[in-house]
């Protein structure tokens, strides 16, 4: 359905291509912007450990039997990078997913997801810092649009006027950083492979390092393990397996390599509406500055898929 092969985000894209990048990126916002107040909750129920580790293993065995299940049209490269693996694992998901979970602790669901409006500046300067890739025009118009679009989706109800920022901000900061550097990473050490195994092969390393952790964390007693069995403490670590991180981290490495990482993180911005939305599942309501600030951040990513579009063409 996808096209999941891996594909040089150099190449020019088919418009199926792009429709089916953005409407993957629409898909993985719900997913993500769902998980922040989900998160929240969940930390009531179960410490931030045990919590991150649950999700991750749920959410890669989801993956693993996707690509089983596509093990014959899809088969898996006989020589896998493990090295490279357990180092995108290692960053962008075991210490990302960790520095979320404290990130939520400290804070709180909407203030980590607005937070998360800063994720296309920091992927633009990423990108350009590590990688060289030039901060074209239309990338840094799309940007500011995106950005200030963020800011009036949140600002809408009196979201930073009830939101308090309490320190774990940065650390969600952190994490979008480390993240935006492995998904550009896992493009080109991972060339070759598809979406939907560069998704799993990550999850399932981030999952064996947050593992490897345990007899560290049991035995030194940093954290107070507390796993609530009910229903529906089991059913928020389902739904955060399969939907933030086994459909949503699909969706977003698909986007990224046919889009651009900055392109792609400029669909975070839409975050904290996503998370209002699942708000109304309790009682909350979306504004019209929610929706013409969602609105901008459409113009600003679309935009800058325009330009480069319209670059491309004039070049031809």
């Amino acid at each position: 359905m996808f096209g999941f092969r891996n594909q040089p985000m150099s190449m020019t894209q088919s418009p199926r291509d792009l429709i089916l990048a953005n409407l993957g990126l629409l898909v993985m916002i719900f997913a993500w912007g769902a998980f922040f107040p989900i998160l929240e909750r969940l930390l009531t129920m179960w410490d931030f450990y045990s919590a991150t580790l649950a999700r991750q293993i749920c959410g890669a065995l989801v993956l693993t039997i996707g690509v089983l299940a596509r093990r014959t049209s899809e088969p898996l490269p006989r020589a896998v990078p493990w090295r490279r693996v357990l180092i995108l694992g290692g960053a962008g998901v075991t210490i990302g997913s960790l520095m979320t979970s404290v990130g939520v602790l400290l804070s709180n669901g909407l203030s980590s997801a607005i937070i998360s409006t800063a994720n296309p500046v920091g992927s633009a300067l990423t990108a350009a810092i590590v990688y060289r890739e030039p901060l074209a025009r239309g990338i840094v118009f799309a940007t500011i649009l995106s950005v200030v679009g963020g800011l009036i989706s949140v600002t809408g109800n009196g979201s930073l006027t009830t939101t308090h920022f309490q320190g774990g901000e940065i650390l969600i900061v952190i994490a979008n950083v480390l993240w935006t550097w492995m998904s550009m990473a896992a493009q080109r050490w991972l060339r070759g492979f598809s979406q939907l195994q560069i998704s799993a092969l990550t999850v399932i390393a981030g999952a064996f390092w947050l593992a490897m952790l345990s007899p560290v964390i049991v035995l030194s007693g940093l954290v107070e393990i507390r796993i609530d069995l009910g229903f529906e403490a089991l059913a928020m670590v389902a739904f955060a397996g399969i939907v933030p991180i086994a459909i949503g981290n699909f969706c977003w490495h698909y986007g990224v390599s046919r889009l651009g990482i900055i392109v792609a993180s400029m669909y975070n911005n839409l975050l904290p509406a996503a998370a209002l939305a699942t708000t109304v599942l309790l009682g909350g309501a979306f504004t019209w500055q929610q929706l013409v600030g969602g609105a901008i951040i459409l113009v600003g990513v679309f935009s800058a898929q325009l330009i480069a579009l319209r670059r491309k063409l004039n070049r031809t």
